[in-house]
């Protein structure tokens, strides 16, 4: 009798094949999944959120419900560039629009949300001019990243948030450093944070997909299936 197919390769093998040349997580993210034998273990066990997120688009995730999902991990960080450039709205305005274009999935509607990610962006490039703005930097770029997924594709939201978390916890304990702290001591407090933060993201992602997702083939489109 013939060996069962591994879940991984009946599922995601196919997609990546298909997207291979722009998908640069793919060989990590199979690797890791493999190592589990139903695809519900694997969603449950999974502590990337960066991850979570690409397996999601590729395997056809609700766009509204992953547009929420990455509006919710970014705006968590939007305090950060707000301490920093408390006149400047554009990030949290562009988190605004693609909720709004999730909901209601108008022309207008994708027009200004497009318009205010576009806003981010340059908010983005303008605070990398301020020297020290790093934090802030990764957080307008985090917001940035998500809301774009409003009407395109988002890259490295997760990753982009957590730095700004790290970035954020190591200049406040860099500025309560003294002769008995170290600067390894502020790098571990930094990823510390970063952690911590990550594993937020990961919780946010499930609470808005519980489910593992996998994707079926119906009437040539690859729909959302829950295990």
């Amino acid at each position: 009798m013939a060996d069962a197919i591994h879940w991984v390769d009946q599922y995601l093998v196919p997609l990546v094949d298909q997207y291979l040349v722009t998908l640069t997580p793919c060989t990590k993210v199979l690797t890791k999944v493999r190592e589990y034998s139903e695809p519900q273990t694997a969603w449950d066990a999974w502590d990337n959120g960066d991850d979570m997120l690409w397996v999601l688009h590729k395997t056809g995730g609700d766009r509204s419900r992953i547009v929420l999902c990455v509006c919710a991990i970014a705006e968590r960080v939007l305090p950060i560039f707000e301490r920093r450039f408390p006149a400047d709205d554009r990030p949290r305005k562009a988190i605004e629009a693609a909720r709004r274009y999730a909901s209601n999935p108008t022309e207008e509607n994708k027009q200004a949300a497009d318009a205010a990610a576009d806003a981010a962006y340059d908010a983005t490039a303008e605070a990398s001019a301020y020297s020290g703005a790093t934090d802030a930097i990764a957080a307008a770029s985090a917001v940035a990243r998500a809301t774009i997924y409003a009407t395109d594709d988002a890259a490295d939201v997760c990753r982009a948030a957590a730095s700004a978390v790290s970035d954020d916890a190591a200049r406040t304990a860099f500025a309560a450093i003294d002769v008995k702290r170290t600067l390894a001591g502020v790098n571990r407090v930094a990823a510390d944070a970063a952690s911590a933060e990550r594993k937020a993201q990961v919780e946010i992602i499930r609470k808005y997909f519980p489910m593992a997702p996998i994707p079926i083939e119906s009437g040539g489109q690859h729909e959302l299936c829950s295990v």
